[in-house]
């Protein structure tokens, strides 16, 4: 995404407490890196969109922003994310 709308979220939201950042894993489908994030299926064409995660600069410029206390990496695979 880009700054802008980081600006806009952090404008609404404030500071957090807490950021938990995923990176670009290159040419894989978006339903297997955020699936357990996604509410609906995607549409193929969708899934198979290329994916911009943040790199080290970006995330630290998010970081940065939302003057967060505590950054995590964030795998997709945590237990709070078992939608079984």
């Amino acid at each position: 995404m880009s700054p802008e709308v980081y600006r806009h979220v952090h404008d609404d939201v404030g500071d957090v407490d807490a950021l938990f950042v995923g990176m670009e894993c290159d040419g894989a489908p978006m339903s297997w890196i955020y699936g357990p994030l996604l509410t609906q299926k995607l549409e193929r064409q969708k899934d198979l969109s290329a994916l911009a995660g943040p790199n080290y600069e970006r995330a630290l410029s998010i970081v940065e922003q939302f003057r967060c206390k505590e950054v995590r990496y964030a795998l997709g695979q945590e237990p709070w994310l078992n939608t079984s």
